[in-house]
C-alpha cells in the first residue's frame, strides 16, 4: 500500500471527526435516499412501539446496508445473530459484516455494523462502545484498506467508528475516567446522528463513498462492477463446489 493513498484515506477517515458541527438544522431524509421500505418499517416502529425491541431494527439496517453496499459492485453483507439465549455466548447485538469479493478467495472486509434498540441509557453506550472495541480487535490482522470503518447504532442513532490500520489506533478514543470500567457521565455528542435526518444519511453515505474508492485502489479496478470473466469463473467455481460432495 503506498503511503500517499494511506495518507489521504485516512485524512479523509479523519474528516468525519468533524462532521455535523451541534447546531446544524438538520432536516429529515428525503423521497429516495432509503428505500421506501426502511422508511415504512421506521414509520411502524413508531406507531406500534416496537422501537425498543431489538430485532425490529434488522430489516431497516439490511435494507439501507445493500442501498450503500450492492451486491452487484461485489459487497456482500452478513448479519451474525446473536447466539441461543441459553448459550454462555449470547451477545445482545446483531452484528452486520459487510466484505468485499472479487469472486474467488479474495474478501475484503470493509465495514463493522453492530445494533442495538432504542431508548438505552449511558452504561448502555458505554456497553456498545466495548463491544465495538473488542470487535476491531478481531480484524488487527484481518483487513488490507488504510481503514476499517464500524457504525455503532442505538435505535436510530449512530456513532461512527474507524480504525487505522498504520497503527491500530481506534477513533474515537474511549472516554476518559478514574474508572477505567466504566465513564461516570457518557458524552452527549456518542451516538447523535441519525439514519433518518441528514446528517446521519450524510454520514453513512461519506463512509460507503470512501470504502469503494479504498476498495477501487488496493485492488487496481477502475469499476467495483465484476466483470464478464470473473463472472463466468465464479459460476465453473460453482460448478466445481456442486461436484465436491463438500454439500451433501
Amino acid at each position: 500500500m503506498d503511503d500517499t493513498f494511506r495518507i489521504r484515506a485516512e485524512a479523509a477517515a479523519a474528516a468525519l471527526r468533524q462532521f455535523f458541527p451541534e447546531g446544524t438544522p438538520d432536516p429529515t431524509v428525503q423521497v429516495g435516499v432509503w428505500p421506501h421500505t426502511a422508511v415504512a418499517d421506521a414509520v411502524w416502529l413508531v406507531s406500534h412501539k416496537g422501537s425498543r425491541y431489538e430485532k425490529n431494527w434488522y430489516s431497516i439496517i439490511d435494507d439501507i446496508l445493500r442501498t450503500l453496499f450492492p451486491s452487484s459492485l461485489g459487497f456482500s453483507i452478513t448479519p451474525q445473530a446473536p447466539p441461543e439465549v441459553s448459550s454462555r455466548k449470547s451477545i445482545d447485538f446483531m452484528a452486520f459484516h459487510i466484505v468485499w469479493s472479487n469472486g474467488q478467495w479474495d474478501r475484503l472486509p470493509v465495514l463493522i455494523w453492530e445494533a442495538k434498540p432504542s431508548g438505552l441509557g449511558g452504561f448502555d453506550k458505554q456497553d456498545a462502545d466495548r463491544q465495538m472495541r473488542e470487535r476491531y480487535l478481531g480484524y488487527q490482522e484481518g483487513y488490507a484498506l488504510p481503514v476499517l470503518f464500524g457504525i455503532s447504532s442505538i435505535g436510530p442513532w449512530l456513532q461512527a467508528y474507524v480504525v487505522f490500520n498504520s497503527n491500530k489506533t481506534i477513533w474515537p478514543p474511549r472516554p476518559a475516567d478514574a474508572d477505567a470500567q466504566h465513564v461516570t457521565q457518557w458524552p452527549n455528542y456518542w451516538h447523535r446522528h441519525n439514519m433518518f435526518r441528514e446528517s446521519g444519511a450524510t454520514l453513512l453515505h461519506q463512509i460507503a463513498d470512501q470504502i469503494k474508492e479504498m476498495v477501487q485502489h488496493v485492488r487496481g479496478s477502475e469499476n467495483l462492477t465484476p466483470s464478464p470473466e470473473q463472472k463466468q469463473v465464479a459460476i465453473e467455481n460453482l460448478e466445481n463446489a456442486l461436484n465436491s460432495g463438500e454439500w451433501d
